[in-house]
């Protein structure tokens, strides 16, 4: 098996980054959906409801995310946590009351004209806490505003051969970006029963 992709993805359902490298910490890929928008009630948007969050450009420098869309211009804030910032209780799917940090005014003003509806964006700091809930998770396994598990995993194998099934009956194939993974691997047809029993998936899900 091969790594063959890296990506990161600052915001939840905005545009992800490939990278050469990427540092783990305990919530995943450092730098990976560290980001959410919301609405005025706290509830997480995704690309299933806003298709223009699919338009908003993320970029990272070491202490600084900048989204940016064409025609919009940009917009920065800090990606360091700061004890002063006021906090949100946000939800994400079944996860509600998670305290995140509002990023303020300028970035919400600039997200709710692209988007045009009333939004805010957060990130995580001190006072957030989500722990993994899958069968598989240990105590203490903690995720971030991804939708349930640190590390999103899609095989270049597995996409080509949903690929063939949807233009098989007659539908658009899909590009990998769509599936928006963390690692993506080149892998031979003889680890297809070790990553299902591993992983317990054979394809990768939607994760917007």
């Amino acid at each position: 098996m091969r790594l063959s992709g890296l990506f990161i993805y600052p915001v939840k359902a905005l545009r992800g980054i490939a990278v050469d490298s990427a540092e783990v910490d305990a919530l995943g890929l450092v730098g990976d959906r560290r980001f959410l928008v919301v609405d005025e009630t706290g509830k997480f948007l995704t690309q299933r409801s806003h298709a223009r969050m699919a338009l908003v450009d993320t970029a990272l420098s070491a202490d600084t995310l900048t989204l940016s869309a064409a025609g919009a211009g940009k917009v920065a804030v800090s990606r360091v946590p700061d004890a002063a910032a006021p906090l949100r209780t946000v939800s994400v799917w079944k996860h509600e009351g998670l305290l995140a940090e509002d990023c303020g005014d300028d970035a919400a003003g600039w997200l709710s004209d692209f988007l045009a509806t009333r939004v805010r964006l957060v990130r995580i700091g001190q006072k957030f806490s989500r722990a993994v809930t899958k069968p598989a998770a240990r105590p203490g396994d903690v995720v971030t505003f991804a939708d349930a598990v640190p590390l999103l995993v899609i095989s270049e194998a597995s996409l080509a051969d949903l690929n063939v099934r949807l233009v098989a009956q007659g539908e658009d194939a899909l590009p990998m970006n769509r599936f928006r993974p963390n690692l993506v691997v080149t892998r031979s047809e003889e680890h297809t029963s070790e990553l299902q029993s591993r992983f317990g998936i054979s394809y990768a899900v939607f994760c917007l």
